[in-house]
């Protein structure tokens, strides 16, 4: 399987006028975590390179968790750089924090199309 992209690369390839798309929640304006095993013990913000990948992630999302058709998701736009870095220095009662770039491959080979 792709691998997410790393920072080195997100820093290298992207400019700070570059755009990603998050899940967030309309109602509470959180942004979705969806817990992974590759990061235990850190909540990881998921960046998206299209609206179409971002939506893909959400429908396989909510059909693995039935209960989150209640909620307002939806995939907004965010300057990638500006978010990234700000997602880095939040740090909550000692909790992690990261952030994963999902290329459209990895997006592709883990939810289709």
């Amino acid at each position: 399987m792709t691998q997410p992209l790393n920072i080195d690369t997100i820093l290298a390839e992207f400019s700070a006028s570059d755009t990603a798309w998050v899940i967030i929640d309309v109602v509470s304006g959180a942004r979705l975590n969806v817990p992974s095993p590759d990061y235990p013990g850190t909540d990881v913000i998921r960046f998206f390179l299209s609206r179409d990948d971002a939506d893909r992630f959400l429908s396989k999302v909510i059909e693995a968790a039935p209960k989150l058709r209640e909620a307002v998701l939806v995939a907004v736009p965010v300057p990638l750089i500006r978010t990234a870095t700000a997602i880095a220095a939040e740090r909550k009662g000692g909790a992690k924090i990261g952030f994963v770039v999902h290329s459209p491959n990895e997006v592709f080979e883990a939810y289709g199309n």
